[in-house]
This record gives C-alpha cells, sequence and structure tokens, in this order.
C-alpha cells in the first residue's frame, strides 16, 4: 500500500486535472477513499449561488436526489451538526468524536438515516463550499485517520479555490468571446495576482506598445463601478503598432465587485496578413494556412477552402506554432501583433 503523503499528492493531481466541478467532486470523493478507509466517501457543493451544486460518491447510490436531500436533513438532525460539525473550516469531526456509540445507535437520526445502511460512524471534512463525508461500517475513526483527514481538508481548500479561479476565468473569457464578432482576437484574462493569461490558463508577455496600453487600461477599468451591463466595455482604446496598423484594446466591465477583468485585444479590420506572417520565417502556404486560422477559420474549413485535407492542414499549423514560439492561437496571434 502507498504512503498516505503519495497518495495526498495523487489526490492533489487529481484535482488540479479536473475540468469541471463534477470532475473535481469525483476525484476528491474518489482521493479521499484511498487514503482513509471507508465503505462510502461522498463530496457535496454546498455553494448556494450555484443553481446545480456538484455532488460525487464512490456509492452511486448516495449522487440520487433523494439521497442529497437525506444527507440535508441528515446535516441538521445529525450529531455532528448539532456539534458544528458542518462549519467551513473547521477541524474534520467524527460521530465517534462526539457520542459514544450506544447512545448514537439509540438516536432517531441514527434509525433513521444510518441504520438502514449498517453505517456506525461517519467522518466530516469541510472547507468553504464544500462538505466530504466518510462513512464507516465499524466505530471509530483513529487519531491518525483524523490528522489524514486534516491533510485532505488543506489538499480541497487550496484546490478548490483554485479551480472556482479558473472557472470565472473561463465565465470571464465567454463574455468577451461572445461580445467579439470580428477577427484576429486574442482573448486574455486578468488574475487576482495581476497576471494577464490566455484561455489555457498561461501567463501571457505583450509586447510595447501593447503592453503598456493594456497596463492603463486595466487600471482605469479597475477604477470603473461594476455594471450589470455585460457587453458594454469599460475601457476601449487604439494602439497604432507600426505601418498603419491599428490594435484595438477592450477590457470588460467586472460584473461585480472582485470580478476579473477580461481583455480583448483585436487588430482591425481584420486578422493578421501574409505579409505578417512571412516576417516570422513561415513558408508561403504557412503564411496562407496561418493567415485564416488567426481570422477565425477552423482546421476543416481551411481545408476546404484551400482543397487540402484536414491532416494538412494540422501540419502547416504545428509548423507555424514552433517557428512563431507558440502554444495556442492566443500566443500566435500575439507574436504576430507585435
Amino acid at each position: 500500500m502507498r504512503e498516505v503523503g503519495g497518495l495526498l499528492v495523487d489526490l492533489l493531481s487529481a484535482l488540479d486535472a479536473a475540468v469541471s466541478c463534477e470532475d473535481f467532486a469525483r476525484a476528491a470523493a474518489v482521493g479521499a477513499a484511498r487514503i482513509i478507509d471507508c465503505s462510502a466517501s461522498t463530496l457535496d457543493e454546498v455553494d448556494s449561488s450555484n443553481p446545480l451544486p456538484a455532488c460525487a460518491s464512490t456509492d452511486l447510490r448516495l449522487e440520487t436526489g433523494e439521497a442529497i436531500a437525506a444527507r440535508l436533513r441528515w446535516a441538521l438532525a445529525g450529531p455532528l451538526g448539532q456539534h458544528g460539525g458542518y462549519a467551513p473550516d473547521r477541524a474534520p469531526l467524527a460521530i465517534s468524536g462526539v457520542v459514544t456509540r450506544l447512545a448514537f445507535r439509540a438516536s432517531e437520526s441514527y434509525e433513521a438515516f444510518y441504520g438502514p445502511r449498517g453505517i456506525e460512524d461517519q467522518l466530516v471534512i469541510c472547507t468553504a463550499g464544500l462538505v466530504l463525508q466518510l462513512d464507516r461500517a465499524e466505530w471509530e475513526f483513529s487519531e491518525q485517520e483524523l490528522a489524514h483527514a486534516g491533510e485532505i481538508q488543506r489538499v480541497l481548500r487550496i484546490m478548490w479555490a483554485v479551480h472556482r479561479d479558473r472557472e470565472a476565468r473561463k465565465a470571464g473569457a465567454t463574455v468577451a468571446m461572445n461580445l467579439v464578432e470580428k477577427s484576429g482576437r486574442a482573448v486574455l484574462v486578468r488574475d487576482r495576482a495581476g497576471v494577464l493569461r490566455d484561455l489555457d490558463g498561461a501567463p501571457i508577455d505583450l509586447a510595447e506598445p501593447i503592453a503598456s496600453a493594456v497596463s492603463s487600461a486595466v487600471a482605469v477599468a479597475l477604477l470603473s463601478p461594476p455594471n450589470d451591463d455585460d457587453g458594454q466595455p469599460a475601457v476601449e482604446i487604439s494602439v497604432p503598432t507600426g505601418a498603419g496598423a491599428q490594435v484595438s484594446i477592450r477590457v470588460l466591465r467586472p460584473p461585480r465587485p472582485g470580478s476579473l477583468l477580461s481583455v480583448v485585444i483585436e487588430r482591425a479590420p481584420t486578422g493578421p496578413a501574409a505579409v505578417d506572417l512571412l516576417r516570422h520565417n513561415l513558408t508561403a502556404r504557412q503564411a496562407e494556412v496561418m493567415e485564416m486560422i488567426l481570422s477565425g477559420s477552423t482546421n476543416g474549413g481551411v481545408a476546404h477552402k484551400l482543397g487540402i485535407s484536414e491532416r494538412t492542414v494540422e501540419k502547416h499549423v504545428i509548423a507555424a506554432y514552433v517557428k512563431l514560439g507558440a502554444r495556442t492561437r492566443t500566443e500566435a496571434l500575439l507574436k504576430v501583433l507585435r
């Protein structure tokens, strides 16, 4: 059996790889069950702002609407709820730590919720927005297991904050993408640390004069009051980049205090011309393909227009990315705009 330290690293890695809240919940439930022996491990998202909170369990019967409702009632009626066990970020708490086995088995809550399933003890791990419940068919979690639960709690606290930050970036980027109809666009999100990132979460370094213009636009946007008008940019400026070219920079209004800012960078009126791409040592065909890709075309659309296969288009795009030193379409566009 692997050491707990290695299993905690596995849990952290699985949570970091989670794409959706459901993926996160599943990874948390499974990872916790590998660290602490239990008959069922169930994670519930308890964020009241989410109309469809995530839920995952190692026992699929506990993911039904009826089971979720029963857990909500149990949180109020059970001994852990009565001892503050569901308070965010309090130390993990087990039923065996607050009542005797005899008193628990004689309680109405035991007969209503746990007796039918033969559960003898439960350990609850809470952090802001999440409740992880570990059910056990034997009495009492050990002190060592409670210590492991504390480590799980710390991992959940950190990775849930990271996951929600990613979700916020995606939401801001989605708003930005919906607002931009012209081609030649790059959508970035400014995280809470002030770093500009692309839609894949990679940090972006902008060249002058775009970098200074974006910094100024963001500074002005941060002073703008929150606005419900998702669609009206807080700041919109144009920056000359040489040879008569113009780059438009728009910073979207934050929908509420503390929201992440979306920055939309466009080359007007279209995407980069083939001549711009040729300056980066692309072949004529690579430049032709990338001109269409960076103007919003799909690989399939380019293949149809040029009468070549999608596989050939993909090869040209990969070769162009290598020459541009880019990993994504956003990075490629920003390299060309410099």
